[in-house]
């Protein structure tokens, strides 16, 4: 074999075996949110496991002093991950085939960060911590519960 092509033959099967590794550990790069409760990694839509973030323009508040609660939601997951580099756990399809996960940078979940913050609801099937995650921000009057 030439030797020219001994490296990109090493490096392309080198490829292969990291992406092979990376779906068993689960997705995990660079996150670019979409929504309070939806990000982009590589192209790959997910979905943050059992919260349920307000929509974008979705108002909060009272009549006359509402706010687009769902783009401080969208701020809130984007100051949340702060560049950093997100691991997420997929969970499987929610009711519309959409990819669910759990996220986290390092030791933070990105879903409980949100109801810590007020800006996400649990979702029904949530687990209990995250439940009363929601409840300790709505009694505090964070994020969407002001």
């Amino acid at each position: 074999m030439n030797p020219r092509y001994i490296i990109p033959l090493i490096v392309g099967i080198a490829l292969v075996i990291g992406v092979t590794l990376n779906r068993e550990d689960g997705i995990v790069g660079g996150a670019r949110p979409k929504t309070g409760s939806r990000l982009v990694i590589d192209g790959r839509h997910i979905n943050l496991h059992a919260i349920i973030a307000p929509k974008l323009g979705e108002k909060c508040g009272l009549p006359g002093k509402e706010w687009d609660c769902g783009r401080l939601a969208l701020i809130g997951l984007s100051r949340a991950i702060d560049h950093g580099r997100v691991r997420c756990e997929p969970q499987g399809d929610n009711e519309r085939d959409q990819l669910t996960a759990i996220c986290r940078i390092k030791e933070l979940d990105l879903g409980a960060e949100m109801l810590r913050q007020g800006w996400a609801r649990a979702a029904r099937e949530a687990p209990a911590q995250y439940l009363a995650l929601e409840k300790a921000a709505r009694k505090a009057g964070k994020g969407m519960w002001r």
